[in-house]
């Protein structure tokens, strides 16, 4: 694995050199910042945000259709946001609670939180609830489930990339058996 870094870092420093060469206006920056990620407290704030700037550009809270591919055909559905309609005898109502990569972040009793049907109260609610968030310390349960979320998805990422390779590496092998043996062949003629 190194070795194709090594390769990649070479391919790199080759390509930037060449753009350098060819066009004066073309330089390097040096990255010496470290690359830190957000941090869960900071994850879940950013999620309240962007909802927030969402529901305030719209007119309403109803939810969009967006086209998703389910099992290889476009589907319409639903869009994902942090609230959803309400039926039966919640008519008119709203449940609503924090969302992270689509997996719902309870707060204590894992309860949708109820309000009516109204854009600027779900807002206030929102904001209330980012104001409190920020007095938590950073071992509160809504904090461990955003990093258990990130963790699965990883291990699940590193699970598939395993998978892929050893895939590859299966046709590779059977790919060599099969020109192994047409030589083989080829050589009895």
């Amino acid at each position: 694995m190194e070795k194709t870094t090594t390769n990649n870092n070479n391919q790199q420093s080759t390509l930037l050199s060449v753009l350098m060469n060819r066009n004066s206006k073309v330089g390097r920056i040096i990255n010496d910042l470290p690359n830190k990620s957000k941090t869960p407290l900071e994850k879940c704030i950013s999620r309240i945000n962007n909802e927030i700037n969402l529901i305030k550009n719209r007119t309403n809270l109803d939810l969009l259709k967006v086209s998703k591919k389910i099992k290889g055909k476009e589907k319409l559905q639903n869009e994902v946001r942090f609230w959803k309609h309400l039926k039966d005898e919640n008519e008119g109502m709203i449940g609503f609670n924090i969302k992270y990569k689509g997996f719902h972040i309870y707060t204590e009793d894992q309860q949708l939180i109820k309000i009516p049907n109204d854009k600027d109260l779900l807002i206030e609610c929102l904001e209330i609830m980012k104001e409190e968030i920020l007095k938590f310390d950073d071992n509160h349960t809504i904090f461990q489930q955003i990093q258990k979320i990130d963790d699965d998805i990883k291990k699940s990422k590193d699970e598939r990339k395993l998978r892929d390779e050893q895939l590859k590496s299966n046709r590779e092998y059977e790919l060599s058996q099969k020109v192994s043996e047409n030589e083989t062949m080829l050589v009895n003629e």
